[in-house]
């Protein structure tokens, strides 16, 4: 009896010890470290790219102001020989005409329509006049000034170029660029200096344009729609023929 006594809290505690650990067991299935997550990893805007351009680009231009002056003069011999030939012969004119000479030097005389019709005219027949016809009027354009004014134009164009980004996020870039507007075309090369801001490019650009050997200046924002393609925002300005460009970009990374 006293045996039985001993034997039984023992196997009570081996049973006891046996389901806790079995528990455990169960529990630390279910009580696993967590898988590792890695963070996605960061958008980069180092790499060549190209694409398309379209805008409007406003130049400037200077052109002449004109007015118009009314001149008078008298009708002169001359002026009569060629109405009369532009008409085709006298049947619409007087038959007989009084001429006086301009400056009075010589006496004044009468002449048949016919026979002026019929003469040859030099120098000295505009210096007779045809007594009692109206003054002869004249409008003339003489240029008064100049004044300026600005042009808009429809733009396209091509653009290439390559970005490196550093640890800081300071990105720095070249491209080369094609714009037409109208008939004018120009081929600029300019550098870049942005600072990245996640899939936003903000720059700021500088360089020549080639074909008018000018200064060419601007900012822009670039956003990265997906790794590989890109939309943005361009204005330029060019130094000496003071033309302002917007352009709307489309462009894929590679």
């Amino acid at each position: 009896m006293k045996i039985r006594n001993i034997i039984s809290p023992v196997s009570f505690a081996v049973l006891a010890f046996t389901a806790t650990a079995a528990s455990a067991g169960s529990l630390g299935g279910q009580l696993s470290d967590p898988p590792v997550t890695r963070p996605a990893p960061q958008f980069s805007w180092t790499g060549p790219y190209a694409g398309i351009s379209a805008g409007v680009t406003r130049s400037k231009h200077r052109r002449n102001i004109t007015e118009t002056r009314q001149e008078t003069r008298p009708y002169t011999k001359t002026d009569l020989y060629n109405d009369i030939q532009a008409a085709g012969g006298c049947a619409s004119f007087e038959p007989v005409y009084q001429l006086t000479h301009q400056d009075g030097t010589e006496e004044p005389y009468q002449s048949a329509c016919e026979t002026i019709a019929e003469g040859t005219p030099d120098d000295t027949w505009n210096d007779w006049l045809i007594d009692d016809a109206e003054p002869v009027i004249i409008d003339e354009q003489e240029v008064a000034g100049t004044e300026s004014y600005r042009r808009s134009q429809a733009t396209w164009g091509l653009f290439a170029g390559y970005r490196h980004q550093f640890a800081s996020n300071l990105v720095l870039g070249g491209e080369l660029a094609y714009n037409k507007a109208g008939s004018l075309d120009s081929f600029e090369a300019k550098t870049q200096v942005g600072y990245a801001l996640g899939r936003f490019l903000p720059y700021a650009a500088a360089g020549i344009d080639l074909t008018e050997s000018q200064a060419v200046y601007g900012v822009g924002l670039d956003y990265a729609l997906t790794n590989r393609w890109l939309a943005g925002a361009e204005y330029t300005r060019a130094d000496k023929t003071k033309a302002d460009r917007i352009n709307l970009k489309l462009g894929l990374r590679f």
